[in-house]
């Protein structure tokens, strides 16, 4: 069997030219040309003019869309028998993809010239061969439909293990999570309870000791108030809200009040607290809220001054809001740290904590419309500019 005869068997494989006998057939084999390729090749690119139709006598191509950026997407394999390049045929069009010899390749080709010189001389098989070409047209969108579809199914069947990793990785943070979370409250409701307990043995060991009694029942009730802000840091976390009650208050009068309330435990630690406050008006605010929020700043400039420092609010109006500076003269801190301030269970002292405090005051902020910056490089200390609206 000649090579003309393997062209017309490959032929009535490919089309339906039942209605054609070999003489049109032989007409169209010999107006086809084979040409080779080696691996790697591009047939032709996305946008050429198509002027060629192809069918693949040995080896495989790629389909490829957008074949020259990075988010290109292969669209179809082609094997022996198969055809592309089909509608340059009959139409005008650019190329709608790229097509790559996947491996050394086999072809014949034709090109629209011959196809058009075919059916002016075989005018009584025009029709014939018309939809012979819309087959082969069906044919491959067939093919490329099918490709697609499996695509879809290994996207989906990807997706679907995609969701389930992300599932198990989301289960094992939330596990993780809790541990850590779990480790930081016990730790810090472990610190008051001990204090309590030791307090309470104090009490019992002198009974008859006025002082001691009074001393201790004091710092008993200081380590259960201590527990109590705990456990209202984690209600307002867990409840993913502040709500506020809100009334006017006197600042200055208000951050006299708090600031006298840590006088002693900074005086202890070698800090001095300096308050500078120029607002004469009356603030709508939480009260309770705001004094939690003071505290937790104040509790992490504690904690940042190990070796005593200097621990400064200055405060003072600006048009319709309350400007705070607080700041301290501490180890300051690093762009990580920095990055993380705000996270929920992110604590780097050394002295422990749970890592709510700071969440706690930019919740409590944005409770009241305020907002909060801070300031901070390491060695050079913290400084924190708080905005808070006097009225809303």
């Amino acid at each position: 069997m000649g090579l003309e005869q393997e062209y017309i068997d490959l032929f009535r494989e490919i089309f339906p030219l039942e209605t054609l006998d070999d003489d049109y057939i032989e007409a169209i084999c010999q107006k086809c040309r084979t040409r080779r390729y080696e691996a790697g090749k591009i047939i032709f690119e996305e946008g050429e003019e198509g002027e060629t139709f192809f069918i693949i006598l040995e080896g495989a191509v790629d389909v490829w869309r957008d074949y020259g950026s990075p988010d290109r997407e292969l669209l179809n394999v082609c094997r022996r028998g198969n055809t592309f390049g089909e509608l340059a045929l009959v139409d005008d069009l650019p190329r709608s993809a790229t097509v790559v010899a996947r491996e050394a390749l086999t072809l014949l080709s034709m090109s629209r010239t011959d196809f058009i010189s075919i059916l002016k001389e075989h005018s009584s098989a025009a029709l014939s061969i018309m939809r012979s070409v819309s087959a082969i047209v069906r044919r491959s969108n067939h093919v490329f439909i099918n490709h697609l579809r499996e695509k879809n199914r290994q996207l989906e069947k990807a997706y679907q293990d995609l969701r389930e990793a992300q599932d198990e990785l989301l289960r094992a943070e939330r596990l993780s999570n809790l541990g850590k979370f779990s480790s930081l409250i016990l730790h810090d409701f472990r610190n008051p309870l001990t204090s309590v307990r030791g307090y309470a043995g104090l009490i019992l060991a002198y009974p008859d000791d006025k002082e001691e009694i009074t001393g201790s029942a004091k710092m008993i009730i200081s380590e259960a108030d201590r527990l109590n802000r705990l456990a209202d840091d984690l209600l307002d976390y867990s409840r993913g809200v502040v709500r506020v009650n809100l009334a006017p208050v006197m600042f200055a009068e208000f951050l006299t009040t708090w600031s006298d309330s840590l006088a002693a435990g900074f005086k202890e630690r070698g800090i001095s607290i300096v308050i500078e406050v120029r607002v004469t008006e009356p603030v709508i605010m939480d009260e309770y809220r705001m004094h939690r929020m003071f505290t937790n700043l104040a509790t992490n400039a504690y904690k940042a001054m190990p070796q005593g420092g200097r621990f400064s609010i200055k405060a003072w109006e600006d048009d319709g809001a309350v400007i705070c500076e607080v700041a301290d003269t501490g180890v300051g801190m690093n762009a990580e740290v920095l990055d993380e301030l705000f996270e929920p269970f992110c604590s780097f002292s050394d002295e422990g904590g749970t890592g709510l405090g700071m969440p706690i005051v930019k919740s409590i902020l944005e409770a009241h419309h305020g907002f909060i910056t801070v300031y901070s490089r390491e060695g050079e200390g913290t400084r924190f500019s708080i905005t808070i609206p006097k009225t809303w």
